[in-house]
């Protein structure tokens, strides 16, 4: 009744930057370990219980050597605001814990809840939930329906804007280091053919729609303060842009096959 599994992984990267010009420049390796302890338990014969947890170690170049930060520059300059290269730290380690369970109607129907937390050497503390049903319709056809929601604090060293050059000996303004949440709605069915095919035990087909919304707290569309030479006034002004969020759609259309 009760299952324990144990997991390991490595992955060793080069990351380097395409210049213009075509050549490809080193800009370091980075390293990423992952353990993973899972806990899964059967308590009645339509309800499972499982508790998971991760911990990833990552060291070496981490940040994405395209992005920027931004800083207003120093008394004197025209300019409105600069911009430099972003400073990561070498390790970060995370650490995340996950509740999970399932719960069978008697009508062949599921339903499942996840919570999950999340905390990092950055600063970063995130969570998140998710609530998921999948409804039988007559032998062949499941339809499901599921909500997520996932909210998280910011790294330590992120700011949209810093108020002057190496400001901080860590400094980032990747969105994914800011303050922000998501919520997403899905919603998708499976229809299982009743068509025999050699050396197949069976074989569907899926179409999955996900709505998704993401809002910053704190990062900014830097693009509404911008303009180019002989194009009208930007306008916002640096620091006053609004919030950055978006929506977005996935549609999702696969065939599987089973062995």
């Amino acid at each position: 009744m009760t299952t324990l599994a144990m997991g390991y992984s490595r992955g060793d990267d080069e990351v380097r930057k395409n210049e213009p010009d075509g050549t490809s420049i080193y800009q370091g390796d980075a390293q990423r370990q992952r353990y993973n302890l899972g806990l899964s338990q059967i308590l009645t014969r339509s309800w499972i219980v499982s508790l998971s947890a991760e911990t990833v170690v990552d060291d070496g170049y981490l940040r994405n050597p395209y992005r920027q930060i931004r800083y207003f520059p120093s008394d004197g300059d025209d300019a409105d605001v600069l911009f430099a290269a972003e400073a990561y730290p070498e390790t970060r380690n995370s650490d995340a814990f996950a509740l999970r369970t399932i719960y069978y109607l008697p009508y062949r129907a599921s339903i499942r809840v996840e919570g999950r937390v999340f905390s990092d050497s950055w600063g970063i503390k995130a969570e998140n939930y998710e609530i998921r049903y999948a409804h039988p319709v007559r032998s062949r056809m499941i339809i499901e329906i599921k909500a997520r929601t996932y909210s998280q604090t910011q790294a330590d060293f992120y700011r949209d804007i810093f108020p002057f050059a190496n400001a901080n000996e860590f400094m980032g303004r990747d969105k994914e280091l800011s303050t922000y949440s998501t919520n997403s709605f899905g919603v998708g069915v499976t229809y299982e053919f009743g068509m025999k095919l050699p050396f197949v035990k069976k074989h569907s087909a899926s179409l999955f729609w996900d709505f998704m919304q993401f809002d910053y707290d704190n990062f900014r569309n830097a693009l509404l303060s911008r303009s180019e030479a002989g194009e009208p006034p930007p306008e916002y002004q640096v620091g006053e842009e609004p919030t950055y969020s978006f929506e977005a759609n996935v549609i999702r259309l696969f065939y599987s096959v089973n062995y």
